[in-house]
Formats: structure tokens, C-alpha cells, sequence
């Protein structure tokens, strides 16, 4: 009798062993970054990158269909504990997905960018260019740049 019950527990274990990866969406997720960590491929076919907490380093390019979406606070760690500019005390530590650049990040001639849930960090170095960019949602923050946000042509 017990071998009757072992062919279905083993049927069972293999099930739950192989159908995690079944039924995923097609969401690329980085794990939670520790440091500086090389920034992940973009997808251009509108599939979501979804990055965890942590610091990247910039991408060479964003190119058009680019979905990046950040787990993390938009508002700065350095403006939020700053009373002047938001008079309220956090608990705890704000997750951040912050992208460290050292380099202009030029957004030229691209479509259906979405750009969500990361802060920018152009460490007194550069900026953000978007030059032709259409059809296009952003809501992520930029600090320390020595280029303020420049859009040349286009409607975002």
C-alpha cells in the first residue's frame, strides 16, 4: 500500500519542482543589487526590466519600446532627510533603484519609452538629453547633474 502512495507523492514533488517557471509573465527581473552592478539588457519588445533596490551603473543606450521600471522610491534619500524640502521624518530605509552615470544619457529618435521608479544620479558629471523622444512616460528623478533635463525635439 505504500507504494501506491509514492508514485503520486513523487508526481506531486515533480510538479512543484518544474511548474515554478510555468505561468510567468514575461518580466525580466534583476536580484537585489549589493553595489555598482553592470546594467542589465534592455528588452526593446516593450517586455518590463524590473530592477530591485540597489545602485547600477548606466546604460549605453535606451532604446525605442524600453519599459524600466524601478522598485523603488522616486524622492531621493539626500531630499527626504532634508527638512526644507520635505518636513516629515521616514521610518526605516526608502528602498532606492538609483543608476549612477559619469556620462550624457542621450535618448535620441525613440518611441514608447517608460521610465519608472528610478533616480538617475549624474554625479556632478552630465545629464539626461532626450532629442526626438515620442510617445514616450517618465516619472523618475534626477540629481547631480550639471545638465538639466534638455529636450530638443519632440513630445513626450
Amino acid at each position: 500500500m505504500a507504494k501506491t502512495h509514492s508514485l503520486p507523492l513523487a508526481f506531486v514533488i515533480s510538479l512543484v519542482v518544474l511548474l515554478p517557471g510555468c505561468g510567468q509573465t514575461s518580466v525580466v527581473s534583476v536580484t537585489e543589487a549589493a553595489g555598482p552592478i553592470p546594467f542589465p539588457a534592455i528588452p526593446s519588445d516593450g517586455t518590463p526590466l524590473v530592477l530591485k533596490a540597489g545602485v547600477y551603473t548606466c546604460p549605453a543606450v535606451i532604446p525605442t519600446g524600453a519599459h524600466i521600471v524601478g522598485r523603488g522610491s522616486v524622492a531621493p534619500p539626500e531630499l527626504v532627510g532634508d527638512i526644507h524640502f520635505a518636513p516629515f521624518t521616514t521610518t526605516g530605509a526608502v528602498p532606492a533603484v538609483r543608476i549612477s552615470c559619469s556620462s550624457n544619457l542621450v535618448l535620441q529618435n525613440v518611441a514608447d519609452v517608460q521610465i519608472s521608479g528610478v533616480i538617475f544620479d549624474f554625479n556632478n558629471a552630465a545629464g539626461m538629453v532626450m532629442d526626438g523622444v515620442i510617445y514616450s512616460r517618465f516619472e523618475m528623478s534626477i540629481v547631480d547633474a550639471t545638465v538639466a533635463l534638455t529636450t530638443l525635439s519632440g513630445y513626450l
